[in-house]
């Protein structure tokens, strides 16, 4: 759990430079057509289509930045909280890029795609929730107090004193 909380956020930032990137360079990259001027022109589609892929980047970096807030400023957080956070933030996002960019109405394939974002998005909230009301704050992590046999630990107590050593 300890790898994926660390290796959630690079991976939301490797998905912004990818949606960056390869739709770019690829056939029929865009979304819904769109007449306005920030809309792209794509090889396979005609006309101008809303830069969906660029859009996408966008809310990768925006989530990458959102959880480097949550590590910097909420230390003492659970094991998994960060895991948590990615799938309720790419939930939400997948949903409404769905929804409103990608989406066709009365497609099943878009009806699911907007279910599972919903769900990964409630998935997310719920385990937030519950590891931060399981975890008493100024805990440490299950496995941070093992120590190897040959370890010695020595700790000031209240009044200064240097305790023994465990045997």
């Amino acid at each position: 759990m300890r790898a994926l909380d660390i290796v959630s956020p690079v991976l939301m930032a490797a998905w912004g430079v990818g949606r960056l990137l390869g739709p770019q360079l690829m056939v029929a990259g865009g979304g819904h057509p769109t007449k306005e001027w920030f809309g792209m022109y794509y090889a396979g589609q005609v006309g101008k289509r809303l830069p969906v892929p660029i859009l996408q980047a966008i809310d990768s970096f925006i989530i990458f930045g959102i959880l480097l807030l949550i590590e910097r400023y909420y230390k003492d957080r659970p094991v998994g909280f960060i895991l948590a956070a990615t799938m309720a933030l790419w939930g939400l996002t997948r949903f409404y890029e769905e929804r409103l960019w990608l989406g066709e109405i009365g497609h099943l394939g878009s009806v699911l795609v907007q279910f599972a974002g919903l769900a990964l998005f409630v998935a997310g909230l719920v385990v937030m929730l519950v590891l931060h009301l399981r975890h008493a704050p100024g805990t440490s992590p299950p496995d941070a107090d093992d120590h190897g046999p040959d370890d010695v630990l020595t700790s000031a107590g209240a009044s200064g004193e240097i305790a023994s050593p465990p045997t």
